[in-house]
């Protein structure tokens, strides 16, 4: 603990120097963007954005910070990239992404340039990240396949949204859906819900059921794909990996940016328990919702949390 209140006092001597020389826009459609690292660590140990790496740097030692130099990188905005911090003996880590003004970073589907590590033992160490960069055109939008699930409360409302990114109105929209209990509905795309906030929004649904089929906006496409009766993904793909509209249908390619997967752990709609799998380049997250006895019961990461499920009658009773 020591060691890393050290490192935290000085981290702002090696970071944040204010400088942005990179240009809006390019030839080649790609942004020039800064990065920058600073260990506390033994030894030696890198930063690599995409592919670019910075290193093999030598450490000063676990209680001193030794910053990296500036490393610059060509990144196509809206498209997920690896960032990776790797050093043999490390005690806190920090690293920072400098964008043109014209951009917003965003960090492991999170507003933000920079990330602090610490408390790591002075031992080996490898943390990786997803990075996207975004037009801040956009305005208030989330980045394409941005957003999340909550398990709810005691008064139940089990619910999800994610972002479609933003539009020439601003906004695309979110696809999202809202479930009292963990129930069968969870584990189609019948329970998606969509409305359109932009006339520049194609929705396309499937002929059979009218469920969500394709949502494709002006950052991206999304990709609503049933798996098995008990699991469904939507696929999120940027704007250049969106082919040609056949069969009624658009042809995404190559491996999407974002991936949300919602599906039964025992591949039983009648055992209320959903898996939640958030999956972004290297980055997968998963958290498992389940109700048993009244009690809804969310883990993520193995950590657990309980709230009570109650059913209020119309009269207040």
């Amino acid at each position: 603990m020591r060691h890393s209140f050290i490192c935290l006092s000085v981290v702002g001597i090696f970071l944040s120097n204010g400088k942005v020389s990179a240009q809006c826009t390019s030839c080649d459609e790609k942004v020039e963007v800064t990065f920058r690292g600073a260990m506390c660590a033994n030894e030696t140990f890198t930063v690599q954005l995409h592919d670019k790496t910075i290193g093999p740097v030598a450490g000063a030692g676990c209680n001193k910070y030794t910053p990296t130099p500036d490393g610059k990188v060509k990144l196509k905005p809206d498209v997920s990239y690896t960032l990776t911090l790797t050093g043999s003996k490390v005690a806190t880590a920090h690293f920072e992404i400098e964008s043109p003004a014209c951009y917003k970073v965003y960090i492991d589907g999170e507003e933000k340039s920079t990330v602090n590590k610490i408390g790591l033992g002075c031992t080996a160490y490898t943390g990786t990240w997803s990075v996207l960069i975004k037009s801040k055109s956009s305005g208030g939008a989330g980045a394409v396949g941005e957003g999340g699930v909550s398990a709810g409360s005691k008064s139940g409302g089990l619910s999800g949204s994610f972002s479609l990114g933003g539009s020439m109105d601003d906004s695309a929209g979110e696809i999202s859906f809202s479930s009292g209990t963990v129930s069968p509905d969870l584990f189609t795309p019948a329970i998606l819900n969509y409305v359109s906030v932009s006339p520049h929004v194609e929705v396309i649904r499937d002929g059979g059921t009218n469920a969500l089929r394709q949502i494709k906006a002006q950052e991206g496409l999304a990709d609503i794909v049933t798996l098995s009766a008990t699991s469904y993904e939507i696929r999120y793909y940027p704007i250049p990996q969106v082919g040609a509209l056949v069969s009624g249908l658009y042809q995404p390619s190559g491996s999407p940016v974002k991936v949300w997967r919602f599906s039964s752990p025992q591949n039983s709609a009648s055992i209320p328990e959903i898996k939640v799998t958030e999956s972004q380049g290297s980055v997968t997250k998963e958290q498992v919702i389940s109700e048993i006895g009244g009690t809804r019961i969310a883990t993520i990461a193995g950590l657990r949390s309980e709230s009570r499920t109650e059913i209020t009658l119309g009269n207040g009773d």
